[in-house]
């Protein structure tokens, strides 16, 4: 049967590349008011966007926080936070997912909430409303091999830097994604290659305890995934995949609108599904993971025993090659897009969901992987080659986790409304 054109792969360029650099108003800083009775807080993270300049903002004694003060190195944060000048809103709208338009503050605000982004060498935080426009955002750089108590002083830093710029009244909560596993009830890390040191660290209830406001956290896959629905690639859908590539490969389960944490909150492991049995080990102990013949990581790995030539140290260096004809570079994204195309097969056969979604940094060499991956999963689910199921690029980049984050505070106050008839 042929495939029908619903089968077609949409190829727009990923949202959250190019977007306009954030204008700062000639309007000053204002007196950080930190208030307890607040409702929720949330926080999660990944690329940086421009700085803008800092002004001291020194905060009153009467509206710091009551955390026993010392030598504790996130109290000496909290006593000197400082504010940067107010970004340009960045605007995302719910029909297209894309960064439509740059405004500055007026009058009459509306609830918002704060999204926190930890990933790569930076922090980022952001103020978002319910239609998902974003009112404020700061990146700032972050050590996550400093331990801890550092981490947590500048997530602190920079939650406070967000909020003391809107009306910490309409603040409805605070969502943060993090990169590794998470006991969900209990706000702990479990275990997470990319915070060392987080390891049982209750992450959760230290911010909390410096910021008197409740905090939830996020793996950072499941609140792109999130972002992906509310705002992005999924919205028209109820239950969504988001295969995430880059070190390595994560994903988020969105069912009924809802993240799929499983019993011990670690649904969504793609990257260690077995696509080769005998494939390439993995740190994981098993051999022939996903993850090992399709990230970013793998491309490169590939690419250098390849031998082109030149020297490898990217995904990006392969990609470049396979744009200037080299065939055997072309070969390392064809046998990228089996290894995918093997395990969307099976995803597909699993969960019957209508959207599959791949975000990432290998997503700008979609044209030479993608075709091998949907030859594959053509030839493996007889559900996607007799039924209208979508494998796509997601919308949102690098943004889709700090959106997801935002998100997941309105998202709980949704299901704490009353069901009226």
């Amino acid at each position: 049967m042929q495939k029908t054109a619903s089968h077609r792969i949409r190829t727009t360029p990923l949202a959250g590349h190019n977007l306009a650099r954030e204008k700062p108003t000639s309007q000053g800083p204002e007196k950080p008011i930190i208030s307890r009775h607040s409702p929720l807080l949330f926080i999660r993270g990944t690329e940086s966007f421009a700085d803008t300049p800092i002004f001291p903002a020194p905060i009153h004694p009467r509206h710091r926080p009551t955390a026993t003060r010392g030598a504790n190195p996130v109290n000496q944060t909290l006593k000197s936070w400082a504010l940067e000048t107010p970004p340009a809103e960045t605007v995302y709208s719910r029909s297209s997912a894309r960064p439509s338009a740059i405004c500055y503050h007026s009058g009459g605000m509306e609830p918002y909430s704060i999204g926190v982004d930890l990933g790569g060498t930076n922090l980022r935080a952001a103020a978002v409303d319910e239609k998902g426009k974003v009112l404020e955002r700061v990146s700032v750089p972050a050590n996550f091999h400093a331990g801890p108590i550092h981490v947590v002083s500048e997530i602190v830093g920079a939650i406070a830097k967000v909020r003391d710029r809107l009306d910490p009244v309409l603040l409805r909560g605070v969502g943060i994604g993090v990169p590794g596993f998470i006991d969900i009830d209990t706000g702990v890390i479990i275990g997470s290659s990319n915070l060392p040191g987080f390891n049982d660290f209750p992450v959760r209830d230290e911010i909390q305890k410096h910021l008197g406001i409740p905090i939830i956290l996020e793996n950072d896959a499941n609140a792109a995934a999130l972002g992906e629905k509310w705002i992005g690639a999924g919205q028209n859908v109820k239950d969504l995949i988001l295969l995430t590539l880059g070190t390595g490969i994560g994903g988020g389960v969105i069912t009924d609108g809802k993240i799929l944490h499983g019993s011990h909150g670690m649904a969504g492991e793609f990257g260690h599904m077995t696509v080769f049995p005998d494939g390439n080990p993995c740190g994981c102990g098993n051999n022939g993971c996903l993850e090992k013949h399709a990230s970013a990581t793998a491309i490169a790995a590939m690419g250098r025993m390849m031998h082109f030539g030149q020297e490898i140290n990217s995904a990006e260096d392969v990609y470049n090659l396979a744009l200037a004809g080299n065939e055997r570079a072309r070969w390392v994204f064809e046998y990228m897009g089996r290894a995918l195309g093997i395990a969307l097969a099976s995803l597909i056969n699993a969960f019957n969901f209508p959207l599959y979604l791949l975000t990432g940094g290998p997503l700008p060499a979609w044209d030479f992987f993608a075709p091998p991956m949907l030859a594959e999963v053509r030839k493996r689910s007889f559900t996607f080659a007799r039924t209208a199921t979508r494998i796509e690029k997601a919308l949102l980049g690098g943004d889709a986790g700090l959106l997801g984050a935002a998100y997941l505070p309105f998202q709980q106050t949704m299901a704490r409304e009353p069901v009226t008839h």
